[in-house]
């Protein structure tokens, strides 16, 4: 995913040296992604998001190798790509496409560092051992079957259900991506879910 946190993780990644992206997404660039994702500027709006990502890592870091995928994760990155991947960082905004890359990436052995936001914070959870849990497996079969469509700043909901803001994206998105390069060094990471409350008052 190349929202709000896959343009803060793809940005960092970038800035931080990582010679090779590829970059997955369906969806094209709306107004509203425009004041939580650094990476799009109002005249994208309109275009994919992965070809306007790709164009402004290339901006910011010459020589870089970016891969634009304008397709689901399903039919945009292979299972043999998934094995192959130093890393795989799920960025995604539905806990199903969340299951579902988890689920691949359990299937080819790939490893896996997954995040997702909320209103007020979100969580980091790395999948780095073949043999071990995926992220199914912490959830409830309640929780499996729940239909959770990707939220839109433009829907109309309450405000708890509203997706994350450019600070807690850029939170979230730190964390993930500085687990990804100690992952990347062949150092070591937390085993447990890192959890970001920005609503936490103490």
């Amino acid at each position: 995913g190349v929202g709000a946190l896959g343009n803060a993780v793809a940005q960092t990644l970038a800035l931080a040296g990582v010679g090779r992206l590829l970059l997955c997404d369906m969806d094209e660039v709306s107004a509203s992604n425009l004041s939580r994702a650094p990476l799009f500027r109002e005249g994208d709006v309109g275009r994919p998001k992965v070809d306007v990502a790709a164009e402004r890592l290339r901006e910011l870091v010459p020589g870089i190798a970016v891969d634009p995928r304008a397709r689901d994760l399903v039919r945009g990155v292979g299972l043999a790509e998934l094995r192959d991947a130093s890393l795989v960082l799920g960025c995604l905004d539905s806990r199903a496409a969340r299951i579902d890359l988890a689920g691949r990436c359990t299937l080819v052995g790939a490893r896996l560092i997954d995040a997702g936001t909320s209103a007020w914070g979100g969580e980091v959870r790395p999948y780095l051992e073949p043999e071990g849990p995926c992220f199914a497996c912490g959830l409830s079969s309640e929780q499996r079957a729940e239909v959770d469509h990707p939220r839109s700043c433009l829907d109309p909901v309450q405000p708890r259900a509203v997706g994350a803001s450019q600070p807690v994206a850029a939170l979230v998105a730190a964390w993930q991506t500085l687990w990804a390069v100690r992952v990347l060094m062949e150092l070591p990471v937390p085993a447990d879910v890192l959890l970001v409350d920005g609503a936490e008052t103490k």
